[in-house]
Formats: C-alpha cells, sequence, structure tokens
C-alpha cells in the first residue's frame, strides 16, 4: 500500500509465521521439559543448558521475523514544506511524543521496559521449575506447561522488542533529536539572568499528512532585544558544545566554546553580542536591562564602546 512518501506491505502473512513458529517453539519446548524435568534434582546443569537453548532459539527467530518484516516498508524522501518554530521544552518534548506515536512503525526505538519484560519472563522460565521442585517433586508435573506457554509469551515479547529497535528505510530519515539531548542547553539558558525566553528552535516539514522534526536547537532570548539577538547553544551529544550569538539585523555572530565553565562560556557570548548590538543601534538604553544582568557598566563599556576586555573600539 502507497501513502505519500511511505509504501507499506502487509505483514499478516509475518505474522502468521510468527505465530506458527512460536507454537511450534512452545511445544518443543513442552516436550523437553518433560524429560528435562525428571532428573532436575539430580543433574540441573541439563535443565539449564536445555531451556536456554530453547530460549535462544526462539530469540534469534523472533529477530530474524522482526527484522523481515520492517523491511517491508519502503520509503522516498518528498519535498518538505518547512516552517521554523520556537517552542518550550515541554511543548517540544509533546511534539516528540506524538511523532514516536504516530511513526511507530517507522522509527527505530530501543524499548527498555520490553527489555526487561523479556529477562523476567525468560528467567521465569528457566527458574520456576526449581521453585515447585522446592515446593513439592509432584508439582512438577506442572513445570512443563508453564515453560511450553512461557516461551511463547516470550517469543511475543522478543519480536515486539526486535521490530521497534530494528530500523527500516524510513528511519534515518525521520529521525529527531531526543529531549535528553537538549535538556541540558535549555537549563544553562534558563540560568542566565540575561535570557528572558528560553526553549527549544526546530524546523518542521509537512508533506500529505506526513510531517518530520529536524535540527532542533536550544534557544534563547536577550531581555530587551528578544526580537534583534538569537542565542543558540549547539550540543555534542547531551552536553553543551558551544554557545553562539547572533544579531539578526547585521548577520554578526558572536561563538564561544564551551569547556569547563559552560555559564561562563555563555556570559561571554551575551556579553559581546550585547556590546555589538549597542553599537550598530548607538543607543546603550536599549540594553540597559541585560546589561545590568549580565555585570556590563553601561556607563564605561556600552556608552564608550569598550570590548569585554576593556579595550576600546
Amino acid at each position: 500500500m502507497e501513502d505519500g512518501p511511505v509504501t507499506y506491505t502487509s505483514l499478516t502473512r509475518y505474522y502468521a509465521v510468527l505465530f506458527m513458529a512460536l507454537l511450534v517453539l512452545g511445544l518443543v519446548g513442552l516436550d523437553l521439559a518433560r524429560y528435562g524435568l525428571v532428573v532436575l534434582g539430580l543433574d540441573p546443569a541439563m535443565w539449564l543448558a536445555e531451556s536456554i537453548a530453547v530460549l535462544l532459539c526462539v530469540t534469534i527467530t523472533s529477530a530474524v521475523i522482526a527484522n523481515r518484516m520492517r523491511g517491508l516498508l519502503s520509503y522516498s524522501e518528498p519535498e518538505w514544506r518547512f516552517e521554523v518554530r520556537e517552542v518550550s521544552l515541554r511543548e517540544y518534548s509533546s511534539m516528540v511524543h506524538e511523532y514516536r506515536r504516530a511513526y511507530v512503525h517507522m522509527l527505530r526505538h530501543v524499548d527498555l521496559p520490553l527489555l526487561v519484560t523479556a529477562a523476567v519472563v525468560a528467567v521465569t522460565a528457566v527458574l520456576f521449575p526449581f521453585g515447585l521442585l522446592s515446593v513439592s517433586p509432584y508439582s512438577l508435573q506442572y513445570a512443563p506447561l508453564v515453560f511450553g506457554v512461557l516461551v511463547i509469551v516470550y517469543g511475543l515479547v522478543v519480536s515486539r522488542f526486535a521490530y521497534r529497535a530494528f530500523p527500516t528505510a524510513a528511519s534515518e530519515a525521520l529521525s529527531f533529536t531526543p529531549v535528553s539531548s537538549l535538556r541540558h542547553g535549555v537549563q544553562l539558558l534558563s540560568h542566565n539572568p540575561a535570557i528572558s525566553w528560553w526553549g527549544v528552535r526546530v524546523r518542521i516539514g509537512e508533506h500529505e499528512g506526513y510531517f518530520t522534526l529536524r535540527d532542533a536547537t536550544p534557544l534563547g532570548r536577550i531581555e530587551g532585544i528578544e526580537a534583534n539577538v538569537e542565542v543558540e547553544i549547539q550540543m555534542e551529544g547531551s552536553q553543551p558544545a558551544l554557545a553562539r550569538a547572533r544579531i539578526v539585523s547585521t548577520g554578526e555572530v558572536f561563538e564561544t566554546e564551551i569547556r569547563d565553565s559552560p555559564a561562563e562560556a555563555l556570559r561571554e557570548t551575551l556579553v559581546r553580542a550585547v556590546i555589538a548590538y549597542a553599537k550598530s543601534c548607538r543607543d546603550p538604553s536599549i540594553v540597559a536591562d541585560s546589561a545590568s544582568d549580565l555585570g556590563i557598566q553601561t556607563s564605561t563599556e556600552l556608552i564608550s564602546f569598550r570590548e569585554p576586555d576593556g579595550s576600546k573600539e
């Protein structure tokens, strides 16, 4: 089925293959358990080896089928119509949440809760007979059936985890910047008194009902000159790497590499931008509030156009 830039292929037969494969493996596990558990008290290592081997087969089978299912989706890059928006970190988080829900079948996502669930089911399947043996040897008669059922449940959970974890043809093109990669940059901006607004700038592309989130960047606005100066924090992973300020009217850019003291690097960038803007408009009073927040002496540095290091222009 073709729908915009994405073409889907029916997964029905693959679901049928998956369920049949898990049913067969569940019956194999049940049959092995009938014999392996007979000598559980005498040779527990045999049961551990057999049960783990069955679960390993289930893992491989589920992963192979899930990977094949993900490979059935095809994608062609459309001509996106982009719009730049500035939103709060909370708004961006909501956008990402909806984005993930809308494109769960296209995006790659390592679902940790599913991984933990699979691990719990696997451990339970292997160790459950030991618990029954400690209660009563006669209760072991129920263990094969329980193990067979848990094998099927384990396969379903693993296939779901693998389906989300494997990429599709659209995964890279529709990837987005995680909220966790922006949080420290936005927090850095929020802690500076000269920044009156902080959040995220993101490019939103739209095409035939599809949308994409691109180039999300922590962004701040300087008090009193919000529309005239943009402040960005460039990230490396989840850590701030570069503070950048740009004067909109002139295009002048000021950058400071963030190393040991992020707050000081940001302040240095803001001071340079504020002084440069005051020079361009020839009116230091416009930046009086932000200059005060940054600790700039307007009577000396701005009016006489001194640089932060004290040198005159």
